[in-house]
């Protein structure tokens, strides 16, 4: 499960763990706001790892835009949710107060 991948994320090990996330199909339309809560709590919670897991987004991006090119391949009407969008749904959806707690809390750790 995506979780359980995220568990085991560390600095040395982001490819694998991204290669994992992606053979689980995390980037699955099915799958993919399950994805984004996940990581997004994750970060929320371990302050510490949370750049760690805005590296794992970017990477997922990239994996993203080069699993839709090929599917565009294959169907040119290929099309649903990106992960960009999951997650600035999911931003969008906590509140300007919820926002600013976990920054200012995450700014004063560091």
């Amino acid at each position: 499960s995506a979780q359980f991948v995220l568990n085991r994320l560390t600095v040395q090990n982001r490819d694998v763990m991204l290669k994992e996330m992606l053979e689980i199909g995390a980037l699955d339309h099915r799958s993919l706001r399950a994805c984004v809560d996940i990581i997004f709590d994750k970060a929320l919670q371990e302050k510490l790892f949370c750049d760690e897991y805005a590296k794992f987004f970017f990477q997922l991006f990239a994996a993203e835009d080069e699993v839709q090119q090929q599917s565009m391949l294959y169907d040119a009407s290929a099309s649903g949710p990106t992960l960009r969008a999951t997650l600035i749904e999911k931003v969008e959806s906590m509140s300007s107060k919820e926002v600013y707690e976990n920054l200012f809390h995450h700014h004063n750790q560091m």
